[in-house]
């Protein structure tokens, strides 16, 4: 079986149609990562309207400067409330995005901290968007002990691969599509199991 570690259903005019497209294919998982507190409910309400869906909530490196400070309480809150909800699958979309010259770093950092927090303290995987910062989004793994999770849409050296295996994220390899709201890319990763 395949699994789809990364679709953005929810970005698609058609998500059933397109997971039923995938099921055929030999998918028989798809993970849905939110990108900002005005997705988490239909993230959530795909992975419960489909078979084989589940969800991840978390507040994508590219949205944070749009975002207020009460996002992350709203995440908090919502990973409080839904944290037994076997279709949630972690934090994601959370990293770091430096090849963006528009995303202010200190904000993105601090938001990708405070969401290695929550990870943390729920004891979920992450889901990792990481340009151009692949030695500071391990750091903060290490950090925080966060030994579970995928990097999507991998790009980093063999030397950083190996970091990432050895602390317990599998890599995902995906083609780069522009669907993603915050003009991010927006890949599908599979992994056979």
């Amino acid at each position: 079986m395949f699994v789809d570690t990364h679709c953005h259903l929810d970005f698609l005019p058609q998500p059933a149609q397109q997971a039923e497209q995938a099921r055929l294919q030999g998918v028989g998982a798809i993970v849905v990562p939110a990108v900002e507190p005005s997705n988490f409910e239909a993230v959530r309400e795909l992975a419960h309207s489909l078979p084989g869906v589940g969800y991840c909530l978390g507040l994508h490196p590219c949205s944070v400067n749009g975002l207020e400070e009460q996002a992350l309480e709203l995440l908090k809150n919502q990973l409080e409330a839904h944290h037994a909800d076997p279709r949630l699958l972690g934090v994601g979309e959370i990293g770091l995005d430096l090849f963006d010259q528009g995303l202010r770093q200190d904000r993105m950092n601090h938001f990708f901290i405070e969401q290695l927090r929550l990870a943390r303290h729920y004891e979920l995987p992450v889901v990792l968007h990481v340009r151009k910062a692949q030695d500071q989004v391990l750091a903060g793994l290490r950090r925080f002990g966060i030994r579970q999770g995928i990097a999507h849409a991998f790009n980093g050296s063999e030397q950083q691969a190996q970091a990432y295996v050895a602390q317990g994220i599998v890599l995902g390899f995906g083609g780069a599509k522009h669907l993603h709201p915050c003009s991010a890319h927006s890949s599908s990763c599979l992994l056979a199991v």
